[in-house]
């Protein structure tokens, strides 16, 4: 980008992107494939309220007769659990995961946000739009042919910074980062760069987020200079209009620890079946145990029968 010479930062209220299309927990294994998975709607996922499995075992299969559909996210731009990748016969996770600058870590598989191993194949890492893991332990294991997993710069990408990144057993006989400075997803992908003051959250080098953003942030339009819109909220985002604040207003309900959504969009949210928890103001995907459902879209606290 070079909309800007020197660097910014945003005072202007933060918004993300109003109305995104939220899908809950994505497995795809070789279990799911067979029992023939939609894939064209898991690639309209923009935000994944759980985690991501992908594990499809090609290593199991020969790579050279097998053909599935690709999966593809090209519009996800975070996961609120973990992402698993694993036993695919990828080379690159860069068309799978163009835009995804967020893993917010919460739910953790065995204390990891982030798990790369045993993919046959996979040379390059490619997930350039990685800007943020706010939670949880990297490992990057087994992946025979993989490079520049040790280059990058994981103490700019993690939040916490008394988590661990562990890569071993990958290949370590690769060139170092032929077309960049230091850190790089690809031979010709360069880790992007914050400037120190915008604390890892920033569209460039140059260009600071507004401080109500996390993950980084992108312009509402690529051909000319406009509003930066967040990747995803610091805190809460109103789910209608995509802005970025505190906490949700007195009328609005929770849901999936970070949008805010009124009590008639709560109800066809979660695939048309939401449910208002009242007791804490929260819309959730079904009724918690030790609650009913009551009146359609309601989850009410259980009461013990009489003797």
């Amino acid at each position: 980008m070079a909309y800007a010479e020197q660097n910014v930062t945003e005072d202007t209220i933060a918004i993300a992107k109003p109305k995104p299309k939220v899908c809950g927990d994505v497995r795809v294994t070789l279990f799911e494939l067979r029992r023939g998975l939609d894939v064209h709607a898991l690639a309209a996922c923009e935000i994944i309220l759980g985690s991501v499995t992908y594990a499809p075992m090609h290593s199991l299969t020969n790579v050279n007769t097998t053909t599935t559909t690709p999966i593809r996210f090209p519009y996800l731009r975070e996961v609120y659990g973990y992402i698993l990748l694993g036993y695919s016969s990828l080379r690159s996770f860069s068309s799978m995961f163009p835009r995804l600058s967020i893993i917010h870590g919460r739910e953790l598989y065995h204390s990891y946000s982030l798990i790369i191993m045993d993919n046959f194949l996979l040379d390059e890492l490619g997930l350039t739009s990685l800007i943020n893991i706010r939670r949880g332990n990297i490992i990057i294991a087994r992946n025979a042919h993989l490079c520049y997993a040790k280059s990058l710069r994981w103490n700019d990408i993690m939040e916490t910074k008394q988590t661990q990144v562990i890569t071993r057993q990958n290949r370590d006989n690769c060139a170092f980062c032929p077309t960049c400075p230091s850190a790089c997803w690809s031979p010709t992908q360069c880790q992007q760069r914050c400037s120190s003051h915008c604390k890892g959250n920033c569209l460039s080098e140059t260009v600071c987020c507004p401080i109500e953003c996390v993950g980084g942030c992108y312009y509402g339009n690529i051909t000319k200079p406009s509003n930066l819109i967040c990747n995803a909220c610091r805190n809460m985002r109103i789910y209608a209009t995509g802005r970025c604040v505190q906490q949700c207003p007195q009328n609005m309900l929770k849901t999936g620890g970070s949008l805010c959504v009124t009590r008639t969009e709560c109800t066809s949210f979660f695939m048309g079946s939401g449910f208002i928890l009242e007791e804490v103001s929260e819309c959730v995907i079904s009724c918690p145990s030790g609650f009913s459902r009551e009146s359609g879209s309601r989850c009410i606290r259980c009461t013990s029968s009489p003797a």
